[in-house]
């Protein structure tokens, strides 16, 4: 834990430069640092772990730690540089600005900021919550329906660690659109131009839609051979777990371009609302439905 510390400082600052280069619709920089930043973890990952494994466990795994911070360094200065590049034409607009505009300016974009990165990030710690109770509240609700604590682990290991990952990996590509769409949606919007706003949100809806519809059918059809395929047959529960949750999958990918729309509106406040009302739904329903003998995690 104390190893990772240094990933937090410079996965923001990178976070930031990306969010910069993405409102302005290019998604180049943010593509080519995360890029970089994965083959460089890679490729230490496996040296760091080697070379500290003859210290002990402890060392190997801050060695696979550090390989992360390595990784994520080298994002950062490929679009800190990006950014130095063009920031020179903006630090020349802004000094030709009288030094009281300047300062009028900025005061009205920081308090616009803080209007949408709050719900924003508010959303980001409700999910945040969610995702740290749902281990503690589900292993719990099992072995209130009678497994034992070893079993309860284990069914939830299979559901968190196999199923879930399986039905939530095609959503990034709708997580890529909605990246974008949010600045799309967002100038048409500052322009007033209605009608371009509703074509960028019923396009992003047809690619959702021609994207997850298929998806969801494959991993209905598909869950046992898949799970099977990828797990082995020993884990034969884990292809009936994603068989039962796969045809809901379709909700998943339109969550995210329907969020980015209404930030791009400059609704993140309804953003936060139904996250927040889904997170205590979803951990509630969860809690109470795995206790009952006759449901448990299936």
């Amino acid at each position: 834990m104390l190893a990772a510390i240094p990933v937090i400082p410079i996965s923001s600052i990178s976070l930031v430069l990306r969010g910069y280069f993405q409102g302005k619709q290019n998604m180049i920089p943010t593509a080519v640092s995360q890029l970089i930043e994965q083959i460089v973890r890679m490729a230490l990952v496996v040296v760091m772990t080697i070379s500290f494994l003859s210290h002990g466990v402890e060392y190997a795994t801050a060695g696979a730690v550090a390989s992360i911070i390595f990784g994520e360094a080298a994002g950062l200065l490929y679009i800190l540089w990006q950014y130095r590049k063009g920031s020179k034409k903006t630090a020349a607009l802004l000094l030709r600005k009288p030094f009281l505009q300047g300062v009028s300016a900025h005061s009205a974009s920081l308090r616009q900021l803080i209007h949408v990165a709050l719900p924003v990030t508010m959303s980001r710690i409700i999910g945040s919550i969610a995702y740290v109770l749902e281990p503690m509240l589900v292993p719990l609700a099992l072995v209130m329906a009678g497994f034992t604590t070893a079993n309860a682990t284990g069914l939830y290991g299979q559901f968190a660690g196999m199923a879930v990952p399986l039905l939530t990996f095609p959503t990034f590509l709708t997580y890529s659109l909605s990246v974008s769409l949010v600045p799309a949606v967002a100038e048409a919007a500052f322009q007033n131009n209605a009608p371009l706003v509703h074509r960028r949100i019923y396009q992003s809806m047809r690619i959702t839609l021609v994207i997850g519809a298929p998806c969801t059918v494959l991993l209905t059809v598909f869950a046992e051979p898949l799970c099977g395929l990828i797990y082995g047959e020993q884990f034969h529960e884990v292809g009936y777990l994603l068989k039962q949750m796969a045809p809901f999958s379709v909700f998943l990918f339109f969550q995210a371009p329907l969020a980015a729309a209404l930030q791009g509106l400059d609704y993140a406040q309804v953003v936060f609302r139904n996250t927040l009302i889904g997170a205590i739904v979803k951990t509630a329903a969860m809690f109470l439905f795995t206790a009952q003998p006759s449901f448990g995690i299936y």
